[in-house]
């Protein structure tokens, strides 16, 4: 699917446009941990996305060293079309799938969705 998406950004960059969203504002700290990537290679991918004008860093209230990555209105732009092309993709798929297919498909989202609520995501 996301060969799909667009070329517009790097699968890295467009995993954390999407965490930054979901979780923004936040700090590099916070990020990287989200992340699970380092300190430094976040520094590095943030000052991409903010360089492109798809996130916004601003100084952090309650510490003057740290600042705040939030997504930029051009950043919600792209991910918004991302997040369509993606889709129509998908529904292409689906539609193409049989009766069959389609119960195996519900059943095995049941499954993950169970499988994601016990482990609190």
């Amino acid at each position: 699917m996301r060969q799909h998406a667009g070329q517009e950004l790097s699968p890295s960059r467009s995993t954390l446009l999407d965490t930054i969203a979901r979780h923004g504002p936040l700090s590099p700290s916070r990020l990287a941990e989200l992340e699970r990537m380092s300190r430094p290679t976040i520094t590095r991918l943030v000052a991409k996305l903010k360089a492109e004008d798809y996130v916004e860093c601003l100084s952090d209230p309650d510490d003057g060293r740290s600042y705040q990555i939030s997504i930029s209105p051009k950043g919600k732009a792209l991910r918004d079309v991302r997040r369509r092309r993606k889709s129509e993709y998908l529904t292409r798929l689906l539609e193409s799938a049989d009766e069959r297919d389609l119960q195996i498909l519900g059943g095995a989202a049941e499954v993950l969705m169970r499988l994601l609520e016990k482990d609190g995501v």
